[in-house]
């Protein structure tokens, strides 16, 4: 039980993470649209 509490906390922090730098990259891309 514990276990898998591990892996599912392991996996929303992983989506986290992933939506954190989805969300970076895609700031980036405006910028560099914008200024050019």
């Amino acid at each position: 039980m514990r276990a898998s509490t591990n892996a599912v906390q392991l996996g929303l922090d992983a989506a986290a993470v992933g939506g954190m730098v989805n969300l970076w990259g895609s700031y980036l891309i405006f910028v560099r649209v914008a200024v050019r």
